[in-house]
């Protein structure tokens, strides 16, 4: 599946949640995010010994100790928003991408038809880093009060919101890579008037100005890589 972004990449910040160990490994995940449990999607708050955890297969996986801790967490986002996750070892489980106030959203068609995901998908690298400067601090500071609306709210209002919300997004995103795409252009334009005046002229070398072409572009190439990166795959953090 495509992993749109990884929440909380960076993050230091140690979060409360709950280790479970099944038949087949561990996984540590936050309390209100969402695993298959018991043969539905529900929190991991709702786990206990005896119940049962799924594998890739749908084989079912026992719960036989809880423990509580807490440390810095990562979670990518995928677009058909489940994952097979599991700690360093063992059987890996199903879970959702998405926290339980959004979980319903992320497990169903929409993010596979949302403009948002679609352009992530192509600019993973832009995507992330708006993620982690404007997206990720405004989710972390408004997520309890957007759960709440969401629940107080009928549902095809939450979801009007939500495609009105994803459109927006959408717009600032493409805002948020336009100062990328102007300086790339800018550079390429650049680049190609100094190739034609490089190849133009005649160098005393004899080589028909291909040293001067390259001394030319050179620094004009490397800056064009750096904005470029931009828009190639994301890094994932070490």
């Amino acid at each position: 599946d495509t992993v749109i972004v990884i929440q909380h990449a960076w993050a230091n910040a140690a979060r409360q949640h709950l280790t479970l160990h099944h038949a087949g490994g561990q996984i540590s995940i936050t309390l209100d995010h969402v695993v298959k449990l018991n043969g539905a999607w529900s929190a991991a708050r709702h786990a206990h010994p005896n119940s049962y955890l799924e594998d890739a297969m749908g084989v079912p996986l026992l719960i036989t100790k809880i423990t509580q801790t807490s440390s810095p967490v990562i979670n990518p986002v995928t677009k058909h928003g489940a994952v097979l996750a599991s700690d360093r070892e063992g059987s890996p489980v199903l879970a959702a991408t998405a926290n339980e106030w959004l979980a319903d959203v992320a497990l169903s068609p929409y993010p596979r038809f949302s403009p948002l995901c679609a352009l992530a998908g192509a600019t993973p690298s832009a995507a992330q880093s708006f993620y982690e400067e404007v997206l990720e601090p405004f989710l972390d500071k408004t997520v309890p009060q957007l759960a709440a609306l969401k629940a107080a709210v009928p549902g095809p209002i939450a979801l009007s919101c939500i495609v009105l919300c994803d459109v927006f997004l959408t717009a600032t995103l493409i805002a948020w890579c336009l100062p990328l795409c102007s300086a790339a252009l800018v550079l390429l334009v650049a680049s190609r008037l100094a190739l034609r005046r490089q190849t133009a002229g005649q160098t005393p070398n004899g080589d028909g100005g291909q040293t001067g072409v390259v001394t030319t572009l050179a620094p004009i190439m490397k800056c064009m890589g750096s904005l470029c990166a931009g828009f190639g795959p994301a890094t994932p953090p070490p």
